[in-house]
Parts: structure tokens; C-alpha cells; sequence
């Protein structure tokens, strides 16, 4: 059997109702030769099922469920392509995406790692990614002040994971990051102008609500950040380390506000302490403690025209 161009990697947990159409996107390229994996992470739900069609066109495994880092893992270790694709099971591509990659893997032999800009789709809205395109010098650069690569549009030369290794599956968040950095700066790298990623996202921007996941992703995306600046060329980079901590408070509890105030108002301060006169997060760190929880529940009521529940220990 001839070795394929690209192997596409799926992680799937409990995606019956949208892996469908993320298999879909990956057959509809216009680049065809490439392998499946779709890599099913312990799903309870009809994700086998849904994919039993397509058992002639993917390679469908299925294992206990251990994250998406380590489903991802799996899926580069099962691969036989020279290049491994990356697309989570609620994403999609534009048909041309695979075929503009590997283009460009195909002009440099030395080209370690491709991805593309990205529409973010909202239930009311899309937003596409800034970035443009970027070379080598300015991809290496911009991961240290943003998140410059988005998981489903990224390409990896497959000889790159021996070198640099795999994606770390002690990190639950931010393992893209950390992963994409470290072969950004051992091979060049590329972004693609065109936004051929579509990213579907729940309203808030799939935020992540559950506390302790919220201090857990918090935690990771630090330590991804202490690993960037720890290498030698970023050692030096003293005050870019500390803006890519406040700017990532600020993201956070600008993110938070509505939802949990109290934890924006946490992660509010800590972004005035790198920059005190960011005068425009004063008004959101006031209405943190205006919408504390029981304030924001009645006003929530009144907005949507429920009655008022008396608490525990209120007068009648």
C-alpha cells in the first residue's frame, strides 16, 4: 500500500450530532490523497454509530477516554502520512485547504508546520482571524504576544513529532500552544492568508464555565507561556512575558463578566497590577461587584420576566 500524503486526525468524545459533517469536510477536499483517523476517546453517545458508513473511507479507533491531547497522540502515532492534519470533530474546512498546505510543504523541504486563518462562526455572527500572512520570522514572534494558530488549521511535516516531540498530555489546555511553538521554532513555518478553518463556537466563545476546568485552564496556558519564555532566544523578553500574562487576565475577565463575576474581578486586578492605568477595565472591575451572584440572578429574572424565588431566610 502507497504511503498517503496526509493523514487527517479527528478526536472525537460524544460527537454524534456534528462529527458527521466534520468527516464530510475532510472527503470534500479537493486534495485526495490522504488517510482518516477518526480517534473516539471513550464516547457514551452514538458517535460509532453515526460513523459506521463511512468504515470503507476512515480508520475509525476507538479508546478509553483520556483527553484530547492524548486522542490527538494516538492519532500521529497511527498515521502513515507524511504530513498529519488536525481537525476537531465540531470543525470544518474550506475544500481547497489540504491542497494549498501541502503546496506550500512542497516548495521547502525545510517547512515544518502550515496552518490557515480562521472563521470563527458565532450562532449570530462570524469573526475571521486578524493574522494575514505570516513567514517564519513573523510566526515565531507572534506566538509570544497571541494565539496565533487555531488546532483544526494546522498541517505538521510527520518527521517533525520525532524531534520535538508530541503534544504534552500533562496539559488538559494549551497543549496546541506549547506543541505548535516548539516545531515553529525548530522548522520554518507558515500561515495562510485565506481563512479556510471554520470554528464553530458556542455563544461566549466556549468559554470555559466549569471552575475548577476554569483555574485548570488558567494553570496550563501559564505553564505554556513559562516554557515559551524559558528558551534561550526569549529569556531576555522580560516585558513581553509579563504583557502576555496581563493581556491574558484581561481576555479572561473581560470573559468572565456576566457569568462569574467574582472570578472576572479576580483576574481583573490581576491585570491592572501589570498595567494600573488601563483605565478602560476600571468600569468592568465595577460592575463585577455590582453583579455579584444574587444580584445578577434577580436581575436575570426580571429581565426574563420570572418571578422573584425568596431565599432561604427572607421575610415574606
Amino acid at each position: 500500500m502507497s504511503r498517503p500524503a496526509v493523514s487527517v486526525v479527528i478526536p472525537a468524545y460524544n460527537r454524534a450530532h456534528c462529527v458527521v459533517e466534520a468527516v464530510e469536510s475532510v472527503l470534500g477536499q479537493t486534495f485526495r490523497a490522504s488517510e482518516v483517523l477518526v480517534i473516539d476517546d471513550g464516547s457514551t453517545d452514538a458517535t460509532r454509530e453515526v460513523l459506521a458508513r463511512y468504515r470503507d473511507r476512515i480508520r475509525y479507533i476507538r479508546q478509553e477516554n483520556a483527553g484530547p491531547a492524548a486522542a490527538r497522540n494516538r492519532g500521529i502515532r497511527e498515521s502513515r502520512g507524511e504530513f498529519v492534519a488536525f481537525l476537531d470533530s465540531d470543525d470544518l474546512w474550506r475544500p481547497n485547504k489540504l491542497e494549498l498546505q501541502v503546496g506550500e510543504f512542497r516548495r521547502d523541504d525545510r517547512m515544518g508546520i502550515v496552518s490557515t486563518n480562521v472563521v470563527f462562526l458565532y450562532p449570530d455572527r462570524e469573526v475571521r482571524t486578524p493574522f494575514g500572512e505570516k513567514d517564519t520570522d513573523a510566526v515565531r514572534d507572534g506566538f509570544l504576544d497571541e494565539f496565533l494558530m487555531v488546532t483544526s488549521s494546522v498541517m505538521i511535516r510527520t518527521e517533525c513529532f520525532g524531534r520535538v516531540g508530541l503534544f504534552d498530555e500533562t496539559l488538559q489546555y494549551a497543549e496546541d500552544l506549547d506543541l505548535f511553538y516548539r516545531v515553529a521554532r525548530a522548522y520554518h513555518c507558515r500561515i495562510l492568508g485565506d481563512c479556510l478553518t471554520i470554528n464553530r463556537r458556542a455563544e461566549g466563545g466556549n468559554m470555559v464555565t466549569d471552575r475548577t476546568k476554569r483555574e485548570r485552564m488558567v494553570a496550563d496556558t501559564l505553564r505554556c507561556f513559562g516554557r515559551i519564555f524559558s528558551y534561550p532566544e526569549n529569556r531576555t523578553k522580560r516585558s513581553r512575558q509579563r504583557d502576555r500574562r496581563r493581556t491574558f487576565y484581561r481576555w479572561i475577565g473581560l470573559s468572565d463578566l456576566y457569568s462569574h463575576p467574582g472570578a472576572a474581578r479576580k483576574y481583573l486586578f490581576r491585570s491592572l497590577r501589570y498595567r494600573p492605568w488601563d483605565f478602560a477595565l476600571y468600569v468592568p472591575l465595577v460592575k463585577s461587584f455590582l453583579l455579584g451572584r444574587d444580584i445578577y440572578r434577580r436581575a436575570k429574572r426580571v429581565m426574563t420576566g420570572m418571578p422573584s424565588i425568596r431565599t432561604r431566610g427572607e421575610s415574606r
